[in-house]
């Protein structure tokens, strides 16, 4: 019998305990191991021991001892984590699969419903400078707490506009070193209903500052933002000691960002004119709510401006005079 080197060295890695025995080889396969970590591949050349059982020799691998290989804990930023798409994607009968304008206005909407909400709440007993540089009949029916109904129509963009002023002012706030921001000013028992402002920032104590968004920057003041500025230096000058000789209104705008600074310079004739309105529209709007009668559509201090967008216009309607002067 001719014996190739296959069979040689196939016969010098056994160990023969008997040689009288006949040899029956077991068909127990050794599972391949490749690279480990991109380490060194591992040596799988079998090797067979001899045992003998009952009047045969049976021979089997000998099993292979695998180098320990120490794994590197990945970092967690480095890790991509694919998402469950079974349970990220939640599909719903009020959530589309993709976004759209008429969708996305119709969410921004909520917003609306959900600052009426609020003011159900609480019922208004006091007013402020919106109130008085507003429209009286409106104010009469949020104290009287008519329901508001928001129109169909109504603006959407109403909770992001009001966000982006708000940033505005607290950035304002935060860079200009005014003497005090958000000066609150209450008047209690000079009025027939309790006043409640607030001043957007008293820079010295003698120039009050009013900030307002627009979608571009003006060169010329609004005359209800001036109005509203010469409340709270009326107020101030009034009631609290100060000597308030100039009003700034603030322009920032929302479009191409830029602003401007609108100075208005305060004078006893402006004062007495200012303190005038006060007057006149607290003791008229509360001589209204105690009569339980809305004021009259021709009344000074009624404006139609604003009407398409009122949640009181549904109320409003109900009289004969108003679809006459809108």
């Amino acid at each position: 019998m001719v014996m190739n080197d296959e069979m040689l060295s196939y016969i010098k890695n056994m160990k023969v305990v008997k040689s009288n025995k006949e040899i029956v080889e077991d068909n127990t396969k050794t599972e391949y191991v490749g690279p480990v970590s991109w380490g060194e591949p591992v040596n799988n050349t079998p090797t067979v021991t001899v045992i003998e059982e009952g009047s045969k020799i049976k021979i089997t691998p000998k099993a292979t001892k695998q180098p320990i290989v120490k794994q590197e804990s990945v970092k967690q930023e480095n890790q991509i984590l694919i998402p469950d798409l079974e349970t990220t994607i939640n599909v719903t009968t009020d959530k589309p699969y993709k976004l759209t304008k008429e969708y996305v206005v119709s969410k921004l909407k909520e917003y609306e419903s959900e600052e009426i909400y609020k003011r159900t709440t609480y019922q208004k007993k006091t007013v402020n400078a919106y109130d008085l540089v507003g429209c009286i009949r409106k104010v009469y029916y949020a104290i009287k707490g008519v329901e508001e109904r928001p129109a169909p129509n109504s603006y959407p963009y109403g909770e992001l506009v009001t966000s982006m002023g708000n940033a505005v002012h607290d950035i304002l706030q935060k860079r200009l070193p005014s003497d005090s921001n958000e000066l609150k000013i209450k008047i209690s028992d000079a009025y027939d209903i309790v006043i409640n402002v607030r001043s957007d920032i008293l820079w010295n104590p003698e120039v009050v500052v009013e900030i307002k968004t627009k979608d571009i920057a003006p060169k010329t003041a609004e005359p209800e933002h001036v109005v509203q500025a010469m409340i709270y230096a009326y107020l101030l000058n009034k009631y609290h000691n100060y000597n308030i000789q100039l009003v700034q209104i603030l322009y920032v705008a929302r479009g191409k960002v830029d602003i401007s600074i609108i100075d208005v310079p305060i004078t006893p004739d402006y004062m007495l004119k200012v303190g005038n309105k006060i007057e006149k529209f607290t003791s008229s709007l509360m001589t209204y709510v105690d009569k339980d009668v809305p004021p009259p559509m021709d009344h000074q201090y009624v404006t139609t401006k604003s009407c398409i967008f009122c949640n009181y216009k549904h109320e409003c309607q109900k009289h004969q005079a108003f679809q006459s002067l809108i």
